[in-house]
């Protein structure tokens, strides 16, 4: 237990600075100002707060995709808020029907996860909404009017967030390499075995999808895929290297080949910085010579212990500079085809595939059926007033697996209570009015964008205090009800804790599962992509949707008390070396294209590869193999062109079978 706990704790403090955004937030922020500047202005405060939640809870979901993937998200988050917050509104004067219709909301809200893990988000979101709105007490006339206020906060914000695209068509992709360089740098300067891990596979693949889905055409398509080719070119050798590193650091640390390996690493890792930067601010990009400059010097030095590899990293390191030096608007401004792209259509299939007492997510849905309506009642005992807010933080906190649901309680819990005792000392040293309250919700709702995806425990202290002071605004006691209030959030926490153990199905056991279904949809997507194009869009929802779902369950069954047959380590070894195998795939847009590399994708041996693997889960899930005995083999990570005849594909695979 105090493993797990200290696990929890780990996750809850981890701060990833890379992803720290200081511009984007400022936009979504204003979004949020607007209404309760409107509402203030039109002396309708209580609508202007109405939208502005639709705004907050909207901007949620902006992940900074695509476009179109951001316009199709964020348009159904609309519609879905709008909706629960109607809904509530209407049922928020009979408490007995509140705690009935909430039992309803919560199964479909959680049931949405089936569609994927940006429906899954969604889901989270409307709940939310239905509970913060459920929790105020209104006339029917009223329930309607926030519904449609939350409905237009909700659309500003959406509207605001693709204001760019028909100007900066190509910055939602652009900013997603971005950060799949700035992901490289970060890996390439650490430890040696964060290369190893599949963080950066995975950002690889979600960038390759995220182009397919972008609309962009011709020169701009092309020039996006090279950059992301050249950072796939980049990993492998300097994964090569790293594996290397890791021997040398336990064999012989202080040796004049692991400084010159570490100093090569870390001269890749500048340039991949200097390429972040310079696409996300085109003007940056003149920082990209010296860093080339860097990685030749170093290369000198290290060429002599790793010359296949060394030589590798520094190609596709030039190939990378080639392309940024090209004449704009290419990646700027340039053909894009605009589409929701509203994904596959099999959405009947989907909702009836996981309708199984087997599946996790019908388990979650059942769950959060019966744990929000017990956190309603819990409430309304326990609590004097604001009894909504231990459902509130139930439908936050509670996940489908355990070890993240233990996380986000540590993170909710921690941060709320800070986040009601900050807002509590502001407002009771400045006492505002409702201008100074406007001005705390703006800068609560700057930090929290910016945070969000750095550190959730410390956004969650900036979503408190927004929330609670868009409630003062609306007429709330705020000083009186923060004992209420922190009292909710521990037991909205004990009861998600107390409700992930029911029925739960841990996600150790699962592990080859999951890793059998990212192995089936690679088998899907390459018969896709070679021979059957009108599939191609489906199959890559479901990888992309398998690939999430094993990389989650692998966070979480290392949080877990119960474990499978199949180490959390180990699997995550397997689903890099998948990873990879999915890039080779989609390095080029078209089987003509493919034909002409020097090592064409086998079909034949990659689907006999795939099947060998698919066997071998299978057979280790139901127990009757077992996994290598002994540590992870340190199996080399090499390209094609480092010394075998196997293509990329197939080698990754290989690779997935030797770690099992």
């Amino acid at each position: 237990m105090v493993d797990r706990l200290a696990a929890s704790m780990a996750v809850a403090l981890r701060v990833d600075m890379g992803n720290l955004r200081l511009i984007v937030p400022i936009r979504l922020a204003f979004a949020v100002v607007i209404p309760l500047v409107i509402g203030l202005l039109t002396d309708h405060l209580g609508l202007g707060v109405s939208a502005a939640m639709g705004a907050f809870i909207c901007g949620v979901s902006d992940s900074g995709d695509t476009f179109p993937v951001r316009a199709r998200v964020m348009l159904v988050t609309s519609v879905a808020l709008a909706l629960t917050a109607t809904v509530g509104g209407l049922v928020s004067e009979n408490v007995s029907a509140v705690v009935a219709v909430s039992a309803v909301v919560a199964f479909l809200c959680g049931y949405l996860a089936v569609f994927g893990p940006n429906a899954g988000l969604t889901g989270t979101l409307a709940l939310v909404m239905y509970v913060l709105f459920a929790g105020a007490a209104v006339g029917e006339s009223a329930a309607f009017a926030q519904g449609v206020a939350v409905l237009a906060g909700a659309l500003l914000q959406t509207a605001l967030s693709l204001s760019a695209w028909p100007f900066r068509r190509c910055s939602g992709v652009r900013g997603q390499l971005a950060d799949t360089w700035r992901t490289l740098a970060v890996l390439s300067s650490g430890r040696p075995r964060d290369l190893l891990s599949p963080l950066l596979p995975g950002q690889l693949v979600r960038t390759a999808t995220e182009i397919a889905w972008s609309g962009t055409q011709g020169k701009t398509r092309d020039w996006l895929q090279n950059i992301l080719v050249a950072a796939q070119t980049l990993r492998l050798p300097l994964a090569s290297i790293a594996s290397r590193r890791l021997e040398l650091q336990e064999r012989d640390p202080e040796c004049q080949e692991l400084a010159d390996l570490d100093e090569f690493a870390h001269a890749a890792s500048r340039f991949s910085r200097a390429m972040a930067r310079g696409l996300v601010v085109l003007h940056r990009s003149r920082t990209i010579p010296a860093a080339l400059a860097d990685v030749r010097s170093a290369s000198l030095r290290a060429r002599t212990w790793a010359p296949a590899q060394v030589d590798a990293v520094a190609t596709a390191c030039e190939a990378a500079a080639e392309q940024m030096i090209k004449p704009y608007p290419i990646g700027r401004r340039g053909r894009v085809t605009y589409r929701l792209n509203m994904g596959g259509p099999q959405w009947g299939e989907a909702a009836r595939r996981d309708f199984t007492p087997s599946s996790p997510i019908l388990r979650h849905s059942i769950r959060m059926a019966v744990i929000i309506p017990v956190a309603w009642l819990v409430g309304l005992w326990l609590l004097t007033e604001h009894q909504y807010w231990v459902a509130l933080t139930v439908a936050w906190v509670t996940r489908p697996g355990y070890g993240v649901t233990v996380g986000r309680v540590v993170s909710r819990t921690g941060g709320t209570l800070i986040g009601l005792a900050l807002v509590g000392l502001v407002i009771w040293v400045f006492a505002p009015g409702p201008l100074g309250l406007i001005v705390i919700c703006a800068i609560s709702s700057y930090i929290l964008f910016a945070a969000m995806p750095v550190n959730y425990a410390f956004a969650v202290i900036f979503v408190t205090s927004l929330i609670v002071t868009m409630l003062a605004l609306s007429g709330d006691e705020l000083l009186t009800s923060l004992s209420n209030r922190g009292i909710g959030t521990i037991l909205g926490g004990l009861i998600a804790l107390i409700g992930s153990q029911i029925g739960a199905q841990w996600a150790g056991p699962t592990l080859p599962t999951k890793l059998t279904c990212v192995a089936t949809g690679i088998r899907r997507y390459a018969g896709a992509s070679f021979d059957d194009r009108e599939d191609l869009r489906a199959s890559i929802s479901e990888l992309v949707n398998a690939r999430r779902e094993a990389a989650q369950a692998i966070q979480d069954a290392a949080l877990e008390p119960k474990k499978g047959y199949l180490e959390p380590a180990r699997a995550e070894r397997v689903l890099n070396a998948l990873l990879a195998c999915i890039f080779a795939i989609s390095a080029v847009d078209s089987p003509v294209e493919r034909k002409a590399f020097n090592h064409p994708i086998d079909t034949s041996e990659l689907d006999r590869d795939l099947a060998e693997l698919d066997r071998r889960l299978v057979a280790i899930g139901d127990g009757t193999e077992s996994v290598s005995a002994g540590p992870i083999p340190q199996v080399p990570i090499t390209d094609p062109r480092f010394g075998t005849d196997v293509d990329p594909a197939c080698l990754a695979v290989k690779r997935a079978i030797a770690y099992l």
